[in-house]
């Protein structure tokens, strides 16, 4: 396709809007058709080495943001001030998290400065605020969110099924060859990896050229792109190792990442899961090991507040939320740690809200 022929089309993509709005039923049906053929026509030509450095233009850029989601501004933000924000007022009991998050986020995004992708592990127990964080980073980092084009969620059960040698080693060449296309498409990609302690061992190693220091590889920019890992291993050394802190008499905010480093770092390559003797941990290709510290009850309580303010809620607040924390299962001991941290408040709030006994209370 010659370069005049390019332009035009991307005109021609901009135009079939508005013109189309003064045409009948029939010829508004052939201005869409025609918009989505130039855009299938581009998808599939976009790629191409003459294609590409046009596209790298600015004209060219200006033409593509305009008519869908690109890999610039407006649509990548990076806003680490709303990360920040919005860690210190909704997220709960993860103190860690939130001093560390938006500066490691904020120090790769920086400059263009990065050497290889930046790869942050998050390890704890359900519902401690692993996906919500995760949903936190993609809003902080794209426009559109989780609903970006270029973040991509892999939820390990759903994902990667089978485990059999055959199974393990097909997920691991689609995810090579699926990661780099994407990566092609978007240097700023967000990949994020749930229920990593249910992806098949050797599953990950398929990424693993992309998460080491390369810079480029094939052509395509990858040092710029995150990938999250989110997993329960370690989780219950986590669990254990403030327990044993909090023993002592030792405050929960006084805990720092050094604590935890270690162990979820062992946990991680010595329990079964998608990092299981991987040499992805091996190559110490994992920036930063993120542990998420389990729920107390106080910590509980807050996400119950959070649900009922979400539901608009405005009486009977007090009682509405005693109601939820009794029907909360916190460990069998010292009753400490919430079982299921927040996962299930909002399911507990619902049944308090949408039921007569909240009438009642």
């Amino acid at each position: 396709m010659l370069p005049g022929h390019w332009m035009l089309s991307g005109v021609l993509v901009l135009l079939a809007p508005v013109v189309s709005f003064s045409l009948d039923p029939l010829s508004v049906g052939a201005s869409v058709g025609f918009i989505y053929g130039l855009t299938y026509v581009w998808d599939a030509v976009r790629d191409a080495p003459f294609v590409r450095r046009v596209a790298e233009t600015r004209a060219a850029r200006a033409i593509d943001c305009a008519v869908r989601e690109c890999c610039a501004a407006p649509y990548v933000i990076n806003d680490m001030q709303a990360l920040r924000a919005n860690l210190s007022t909704h997220l709960h009991g993860q103190h860690l998290v939130g001093a560390l998050l938006p500066k490691v986020i904020g120090n790769h995004m920086a400059g263009g400065h990065a050497r290889k992708p930046l790869v942050i592990s998050m390890h704890g127990t359900t519902g401690v605020g692993k996906n919500y964080v995760s949903q936190l980073v993609a809003d902080s980092l794209f426009k559109n969110g989780m609903q970006s084009r270029f973040v991509h969620l892999f939820v390990g059960s759903l994902d990667f099924p089978y485990s059999d040698e055959a199974s393990v080693e097909r997920y691991a060449t689609n995810l090579r060859q699926w990661v780099l296309g994407n990566l092609s498409s978007c240097e700023h990609s967000l990949f994020i990896f749930d229920e990593v302690d249910k992806i098949p061992a050797g599953v990950l190693s398929g990424i693993k050229p992309y998460l080491d220091f390369h810079g480029e590889l094939r052509g395509v920019r990858i040092s710029q792109a995150i990938f999250l890992l989110l997993s329960n291993t370690g989780g219950k050394a986590v669990n254990k190792l403030m327990l044993q802190r909090w023993s002592a008499g030792l405050r929960r905010e006084d805990t720092a990442l050094e604590d935890f480093q270690t162990v979820v770092a062992e946990r991680a390559f010595s329990e079964l899961g998608g990092l299981y003797r991987s040499d992805i941990v091996s190559a110490a290709l994992v920036d930063v090991y993120l542990p998420f510290l389990p729920l107390e009850r106080r910590h509980v309580r807050l996400c119950v507040l959070d649900e009922l303010r979400r539901r608009r809620v405005t009486r009977g607040i007090a009682e509405a939320v005693e109601h939820v924390l009794r029907k909360v299962r916190f460990d069998s001991e010292q009753q400490l740690f919430a079982k299921s941290g927040c996962k299930d408040v909002a399911n507990k709030v619902n049944f308090v809200v949408d039921h007569s006994m909240f009438d009642e209370i």
